[in-house]
């Protein structure tokens, strides 16, 4: 019982490793002309040939890489000189917190406010007149009733 067992694994065994008549037979063939070129290489002096029509080319010398200047030093955008954004600018500099009181004033997001303030995104008269200013008197509203509480 236990012997059969054991042929039983040894010829399994076997037969995961496929080798066969064939493998045998061709790995001799590939040695055997392994052995011929090594023994051409070295009845020539060692010396390889190069096949024609493969010309290497010298690598190119990398271009100098330029230094990315930090946001601060980049030049600010047009934007942050005109009137409406200049206004939005100052309104927001007086008191502490108005971009967020304003960006709820108006249901944006934060940075859809901060980009009109700090001069990334241009203020046009019509969101000036329809969205912010409606939005700034709501939060001046605001900041008079948590003064007076």
């Amino acid at each position: 019982m236990r012997t059969e067992l054991f042929n039983e694994r040894i010829i399994a065994a076997q037969g995961a490793k496929h080798i066969t008549r064939a493998n045998i037979a061709e790995k001799k063939s590939l040695r055997e002309q392994l052995e011929n070129d090594v023994e051409k290489f070295i009845s020539s002096g060692g010396s390889v040939k190069t096949l024609s029509g493969i010309d290497f080319k010298p690598k190119q010398p990398s271009k100098p890489v330029e230094r990315i200047k930090p946001w601060r030093e980049v030049k600010q955008p047009e934007f942050a000189k005109s009137e409406r954004n200049v206004k939005l600018h100052e309104w927001t500099k007086a008191k502490r917190d108005r971009i967020n009181s304003l960006s709820k004033a108006m249901n944006v997001d934060r940075s859809y406010v901060s980009n009109r303030v700090y001069g990334k995104v241009f203020v046009t008269a019509a969101e000036f007149e329809h969205e912010i200013k409606p939005a700034m008197k709501c939060v001046e509203k605001w900041e008079q009733q948590n003064d007076k509480a």
